[in-house]
This record gives structure tokens, C-alpha cells and sequence, in this order.
């Protein structure tokens, strides 16, 4: 994977149970991640569920979001 690759499209769906992250590559590629939601502060899951995303594509969670 190039370091330099950009354009990545992120969506979000909190539920009540998971909140789940799916990442869009340039390349049409997907990646998905799921976090328990975190009903006090909704972002920790989000967090959490794109951190998920990040681990399956060897990358850190800042990495993964100056890609987006």
C-alpha cells in the first residue's frame, strides 16, 4: 500500500447495539469495522469501530484519517 494514497470515503451507522464503520478505497475496495456503541459519548464508539478499520489495513488511526 502506497503511504501516499488519499481519498478514502468513510460512512457510520450508529445503532443501539454496534456502531459500524465502512471504508470506500479509491480502489473500490472495502473494509469494515464494528465497536459496541457507546451511548454516554457516541464518538468513543466511532472511535473505537474506525480504529478496527485502521488495525485490518496495518495502519494507525491518524494514518487512516489523513487518508480520508
Amino acid at each position: 500500500m502506497k503511504t501516499e494514497e488519499k481519498g478514502y470515503v468513510i460512512g457510520v451507522d450508529t445503532g443501539g447495539t454496534f456502531t459500524d464503520v465502512v471504508l470506500l478505497k479509491p480502489n473500490g475496495e472495502f473494509v469494515t469495522g464494528k465497536a459496541p456503541t457507546t451511548p454516554a459519548d457516541f464518538s468513543m464508539g466511532v472511535t473505537n469501530a474506525a480504529t478496527e478499520v485502521a488495525r485490518q489495513m496495518g495502519l494507525a488511526l491518524e494514518e487512516l484519517l489523513t487518508r480520508i
